[in-house]
C-alpha cells in the first residue's frame, strides 16, 4: 500500500532489531507472499481486551476485522484491527464447549475451531443473536499422531493442520503439515514434510494460512519466526521475529485488504494479548 489510512501509524521497535533469515528466500515460483511485508516497521500493535489474553489463533473476516479465538472456551471474537476493539463475539453452543483450542478457519459463513488433538467444531455465525448454534463436531484423528496448532483450508478444501509435536519425534523434517478431508471427503492424506534443509533441529507451528498463490504461511511460537513453504515441501523463506516484538506468536492471518497480521499471547500475569498489524515494502 502506498498510502496509508488514517488509521494506520507506525510503531517503533526500538530494540536495535534485526530482521535474521533463516532460509534464502527462493526465486522459485510462485510469488513470495511474506517477503513483500515489511517486518521491520509494523503499521499498528494494538492491546487486545482481556478475554483474548490466552488469544490462540485468527482467521481473515469482514473488510477490516478478523476472528479470534482463545484457549479454553470455544467463543469467537471479531476485532477490528483498525483499532484492536472487539466489535462482536459468539459463543459455540450453550453452555459454550470448552477445550484446548489451538486454530480457527472461516469460510462461508462458517467458523471452525480445532482443538489440540484435532477435533473440528463448526457452525454458522448468526446474523442476530451471539451463540452459535447447531454445531458440527469432526475427529480428524490426527491427535494420535501429533499435536496440533493452527488451522486453514486447502486448495481442495481439505483441512490443513500443522503438527507442533509429533508423538514420535522426528529430528529428520523442520515440522510436517497434516491434511485432512471431512467425514465426507477422503479422510486423511500422507503428511507433508518440510526438510530441515539449513536448520539443526525441529520448529514448532504455532498458525497457518494458505496464500492465494497456494503456498502456506507458517507461523513459529516458541522460536519466534515466520516462514513461507510450496504445497510439496519446499521451504520458500524462513525469518526469525524478534522474540521482543513477539514474545509468543500464536495467531496469523492475511486480511481481505493485504495486511498481515499476527497476535501474541499476553506475557506476566498483568499483560495483555497483543495483535499486530504489517503492510508492504514500500516500492
Amino acid at each position: 500500500m502506498n498510502r496509508r489510512a488514517p488509521w494506520m501509524r507506525r510503531w517503533s521497535l526500538s530494540m536495535g532489531a534485526a530482521l535474521v533469515v533463516l532460509a534464502p528466500v527462493s526465486t522459485a515460483q510462485p510469488r513470495l507472499i511474506v517477503a513483500g511485508f515489511d517486518l521491520m516497521a509494523p503499521l499498528a500493535r494494538w492491546e487486545l481486551p482481556v478475554s483474548l489474553r490466552e488469544v490462540s489463533g485468527l482467521a481473515a473476516f469482514a473488510d477490516g476485522q478478523v476472528l479470534a479465538h482463545g484457549d479454553e472456551r470455544a467463543v469467537v471474537f471479531a476485532v477490528d484491527y483498525r483499532t484492536g476493539r472487539v466489535v462482536r463475539e459468539w459463543e459455540m453452543g450453550s453452555p459454550v464447549v470448552r477445550g484446548d483450542f489451538e486454530g480457527i478457519a472461516f469460510a462461508g459463513n462458517r467458523a471452525t475451531l480445532m482443538t489440540s488433538d484435532g477435533t473440528l467444531i463448526s457452525g454458522t455465525l448468526p446474523a442476530t443473536g451471539s451463540v452459535i448454534a447447531p454445531l458440527t463436531v469432526e475427529e480428524s484423528g490426527l491427535g494420535r499422531r501429533c499435536e496440533l496448532e493452527g488451522l486453514t483450508v486447502g486448495a481442495r478444501g481439505q483441512w490443513v493442520l500443522p503438527c507442533k509435536a509429533p508423538r514420535r519425534p522426528d529430528r529428520t523434517a523442520l515440522f510436517t503439515i497434516h491434511e485432512w478431508m471431512s467425514a465426507a471427503g477422503a479422510g486423511q492424506a500422507a503428511p507433508i514434510a518440510i526438510s530441515l534443509g539449513r536448520q539443526k533441529r525441529p520448529m514448532a507451528p504455532s498458525a497457518v494460512e494458505r496464500t492465494s498463490s497456494g503456498t502456506f504461511i507458517v507461523l513459529f511460537g516458541s522460536t519466534p519466526a515466520i516462514g513461507e513453504f510450496t504445497p510439496d515441501g519446499q521451504t520458500l523463506s524462513l525469518v526469525a521475529l524478534d522474540r521482543r516484538a513477539h514474545p509468543q506468536p500464536e495467531g496469523l492471518a492475511l486480511a481481505p485488504d493485504g495486511l498481515l497480521l499476527i497476535a501474541d499471547e499476553a506475557q506476566g500475569a498483568s499483560g495483555r494479548g497483543r495483535l499486530t498489524v504489517y503492510g508492504h515494502v514500500a516500492r
